[in-house]
């Protein structure tokens, strides 16, 4: 874990200063360790394993929403919430079932959040897709008042 970190560390300074190309490559290097080591880590920590990758996608997201790019943080959104599907499904999941719903509960709290502070650029990119399946999961436009 002593590379996702010190990528995670680099990419979270080229954020803060705004560099945010290289805050992307950093972070999407981190998610790629993550995820290599992710069978290993996850029967002896769930917990720390399934909180470091969604660590990476939502540092991902960041980024990408600091850029506006409103439709890859949506994708991003939607490839963490396959992977928390995928776990869930797994034969991996029946002794870890509470680390996979926290996983879900935070995945759901984040992307609420995203959903709030740009209901009105994403609107439109959820109306070209209004159910976007995934798993058990669709994600749907905001509801107007």
């Amino acid at each position: 874990m002593e590379e996702w970190e010190k990528l995670t560390t680099q990419g979270k300074q080229a954020y803060r200063e705004k560099a945010y190309q290289k805050a992307i490559e950093q972070h999407q290097k981190a998610l790629k360790v993550t995820l290599a080591t992710f069978d290993s880590r996850f029967p002896d920590a769930p917990d720390n394993a399934i909180a470091s990758v969604l660590i990476s996608y939502f540092n991902v997201i960041d980024c990408y929403e600091s850029l506006h790019h409103y439709h890859a943080a949506i994708d991003l959104f939607i490839a963490a919430k396959v992977f928390l599907d995928e776990i869930r499904l797994s034969a991996q999941c029946e002794d870890n079932s509470h680390a996979v719903m926290r996983g879900q509960k935070l995945w759901h709290f984040e992307w609420l959040n995203f959903i709030r502070r740009h209901s009105a650029s994403v609107s439109d990119l959820l109306k070209q897709a209004p159910a976007r399946s995934i798993g058990t999961t669709a994600i749907r436009a905001p509801q107007s008042a």
